[in-house]
């Protein structure tokens, strides 16, 4: 599977397509599949981008605005330091501080059973409204001490949990 499968992938999880969830559950435990299915409540409207300013896809469910960079590796520190990834990455954070929106960063571990996704944001910008809430809560991207990019997939939120936290907000 490559970068646009896994784009297509979160993108059918954000809209709650059937045959989508079916597959990406699984092999998921039961609290990860029930927190799953809970964005078959209220799906988001998902668009895929043009890639420009590092946005794969835009997410948008009641108020929450989504800008989404989808990363996956076969390993579980994703480094994001050649020179376009370090315009590509400044580009997103500049782009959502001007709009005070949050990017997020979802990042799927190739081979992995159970949740496969991790969401983090970056924690130089300062959102408004309903994405202040989820900033105050995602675990931030890592950076070098040369200011490089760093997805440690341990250190992310899974995608269930964002997904039954996102929830929680709209009840």
């Amino acid at each position: 599977m490559g970068g646009t499968e896994f784009e297509r992938e979160l993108k059918g999880i954000l809209e709650a397509r059937d045959d989508v969830m079916e597959k990406v559950v699984r092999s998921c435990s039961d609290d990860e599949t029930t927190n799953y299915a809970l964005v078959s409540d209220i799906p988001f409207m998902v668009i895929r981008a043009a890639g420009s300013f590092g946005v794969d896809l835009v997410a948008y469910r009641h108020g929450v605005f989504l800008p989404i960079e989808v990363k996956s590796s076969g390993k579980k520190r994703l480094w994001l330091g050649s020179e376009r990834h370090v315009q590509q990455v400044d580009s997103f954070h500049e782009a959502c501080r001007t709009s005070g929106v949050i990017p997020v960063y979802a990042f799927r571990l190739k081979k992995q059973r159970g949740d496969a996704w991790r969401i983090f944001t970056a924690e130089d910008v300062d959102p408004t409204g309903m994405s202040r809430l989820l900033f105050n809560t995602l675990p931030k991207v890592t950076r070098t001490k040369g200011d490089r990019v760093v997805l440690p997939w341990e250190e992310g939120m899974p995608l269930n949990e964002f997904i039954a936290y996102v929830h929680s907000l709209l009840e």
